[in-house]
């Protein structure tokens, strides 16, 4: 179920008895919940797992009340609990509905098979679809709306966040948006994130910017950044380029490598920077350099420059 059948069910009242929600944008995510909620009109309670709900459906101290909306968030003992994949049937009985909240879930699992039609993926939003919310929200221009996505690392939430604090600006000072915009800007009024930088080493790193590497690696170093963090964004995106390389041209990339559409479209830019052998070089570079700096044999100021000369 994508996002837009998801929106007309909830609108027509046509309600399931479970749903799969997962992905990046979370506050997406919880407005769809929230709607829910509140369309069905019922008692709303967390739940630590699904087996819990799935153990006590028979127990009248536990749905004798009627019609109850459950919120399970990360189970992951239900996404291998096979004995547990009857329970729809189960919650309709009861009028009981279950709302499982995922940060992700791997598309090639049975699971994934099994639950196709209750599952609905809430990927980043596109940098267009971004836009359009910020002017609906605050009348800015186009560089502002760039801006601000950037800022924000296309987190929604985050951008919410930041034009809430536009608004509010605006009403106190009496500006106009763009001016409010630029007031807030040059005040440094919007977070930054302070790994944003170390992003700029990573992607530069990926795309073999020879040019650029080395500056931004001694920038990284004055700045002091934490050598994990940069180990960690390079593991996650040389390992989703290796995925989508080595899938090639199968058709749908999703089920052939267990990416998201959001993590798909990140990692497209990096592919064939590299050949699957030397990727497969880098991961176990990285896994030695970071077990090196943990076991004390590599030193955390040169763990990053040893990698590089062997994988670049």
């Amino acid at each position: 179920m994508n996002i837009v059948e998801l929106k007309k069910s909830i609108d027509t009242g046509t309600f399931t008895n479970l749903y799969i929600f997962y992905g990046e944008e979370y506050t997406i995510l919880e407005e769809y919940i929230k709607m829910i909620k509140n369309k069905i009109g019922c008692e709303c309670k967390s739940c630590e797992s699904v087996s819990i709900i799935y153990k006590t459906l028979n127990s009248k101290s536990l749905f004798g009340s009627g019609k109850c909306l459950y919120i399970v968030r990360d189970d992951k003992e239900f996404l291998t609990a096979e004995q547990m994949w009857d329970i729809e049937r189960k919650l309709k009985q009861k009028g009981i509905t279950i709302i499982a909240k995922y940060g992700n879930i791997d598309q090639r699992s049975k699971f994934s098979k099994k639950f196709s039609d209750n599952m609905t993926s809430f990927d980043r939003l596109s940098e267009n679809i971004l836009a359009k919310y910020i002017k609906k929200d605050i009348d800015i221009n186009n560089d502002n709306c760039e801006y601000l996505i950037n800022v924000c690392n296309g987190d929604y939430g985050r951008i919410k966040l930041e034009i809430d604090k536009l608004v509010n600006a605006c009403e106190y000072f009496k500006l106009k948006p763009d001016d409010c915009f630029r007031m807030c800007k040059s005040a440094d009024l919007f977070y930054v994130e302070p790994e944003g930088e170390a992003f700029e080493l990573v992607d530069s790193i990926m795309t073999r910017n020879y040019k650029t590497i080395y500056q931004l690696l001694e920038k990284s170093k004055r700045r002091n950044d934490n050598c994990f963090l940069i180990f960690t964004l390079l593991h996650t995106n040389v390992k989703q380029v290796l995925q989508l390389q080595l899938a090639g041209n199968q058709g749908d990339t999703q089920k052939a490598t267990g990416l998201n559409g959001f993590q798909i479209k990140s990692a497209m830019k990096y592919v064939n920077r590299y050949s699957c052998e030397e990727l497969v070089r880098f991961l176990k570079y990285i896994k030695y350099c970071d077990s090196g700096i943990k076991q004390g044999t590599i030193s955390e100021d040169m763990a990053l420059d040893y990698l590089l000369v062997n994988v670049l």
